[in-house]
């Protein structure tokens, strides 16, 4: 591990998923351009197949620490309503409460 950052490990990845819900949190209680939302869902899109899946999870790094492949799967189950194992954009824009 480096200095002052997020530990890799079970401690990293429990904190880049904390990250991860407090973003959430914020940008759920904030009303925000489509467009912003459209930049977001792209950048966590990060094999560019048009959904959020446990690979794309997998791929973000917080200061060194990625989230385990559990923990990815359990952050998709958790707001994947049909459980297909994704999120796609239209999911993703009702969890921002935008209406399509």
């Amino acid at each position: 591990g480096g200095g002052g950052g997020v530990n890799g490990g079970e401690e990293g990845t429990a904190a880049a998923l904390e990250y991860c819900a407090l973003v959430a949190c914020i940008l759920i209680d904030t009303q925000w351009p489509q467009f912003l939302l459209r930049e977001t869902f792209n950048i966590l899109d990060r094999s560019r197949n048009g959904v959020i899946e446990v690979q794309d999870l997998l791929a973000l790094a917080f200061d060194g620490a990625a989230p385990g492949a559990s923990a990815a799967a359990a952050a998709i189950r958790e707001v994947d309503p049909h459980v297909d194992g994704y999120i796609n954009y239209d999911k993703f824009m009702s969890l921002m409460g935008v209406q399509q």
